[in-house]
């Protein structure tokens, strides 16, 4: 696993993540905000390995561990899916966290279809 570190402005954050995710043996981006979301992007990432161990044929996914206020997540037809995952705080108590991922219009019509077909939900 090779990993890389690209800073650019908060205005293109998640064109500049589509634009690397498409890129020749990409499989993912994580949408790093800074120094104030680097426990959130550790739990993003992962969230990613587990979604690409699942998936292992996916390439090209981004995702955020922290809000995506201020983002554009819906240009061209995004859609932002929310993953809930119970965290392990300080050994002591399961603490409820939200991992977004940012899925381009195709992406997220076979990720629906998946779930139509394994009963896990509706189509919104």
């Amino acid at each position: 696993m090779e990993v890389d570190f690209w800073p650019v402005a908060a205005g293109v954050l998640l064109e500049a993540a589509f634009g690397a995710a498409g890129r020749p043996g990409v499989m993912a981006v994580v949408v790093h905000r800074g120094r104030r979301d680097l426990g959130a992007s550790r739990l993003a990432m992962v969230v990613l390995g587990l979604r690409l161990a699942v998936r292992s044929a996916r390439r090209g996914l981004v995702v955020c561990g922290g809000s995506l206020n201020g983002l554009d997540a819906t240009f061209q037809g995004r859609r932002p899916v929310a993953h809930e995952v119970l965290v392990w705080e300080a050994g002591e108590v399961w603490v409820p966290r939200r991992v977004w991922e940012v899925m381009a219009p195709d992406r997220y019509e076979q990720w629906i279809s998946r779930r139509q077909i394994l009963g896990l939900g509706r189509r919104p």
